[in-house]
């Protein structure tokens, strides 16, 4: 399993995406989640919810993270230029 203080401690490049989750019926109320995005061994995205202990990681360092997009829909920290790195080694089918 994959773990955001490793990824970090080995300089791994990653992003943490912060968004909203809200119920058909009542779009008003909602739960905010945040996701670790990677790119595993076999160069494919992989996409992670963090638990309580990663998020509390995740906002300790929160100075170790770019900003990159804040909009309504959330927002999306990068580490060590994740999507720059993402792009050069993903392999699409």
């Amino acid at each position: 399993m994959v773990h955001i203080k490793k990824l970090l401690e080995e300089n791994t490049p990653f992003a943490v995406m912060q968004y909203f989750e809200s119920y058909k019926r009542n779009k008003d109320e909602t739960c905010r989640k945040y996701e670790l995005v990677y790119v595993n061994g076999s160069k494919k995205v992989c996409y992670k919810l963090l638990n309580k202990n990663e998020l509390d990681f995740f906002k300790i360092n929160l100075k170790k993270f770019e900003l990159v997009l804040k909009n309504n829909d959330g927002s999306v920290y990068e580490f060590n230029k994740f999507k720059e790195y993402k792009e050069a080694v993903v392999v699409f089918n």
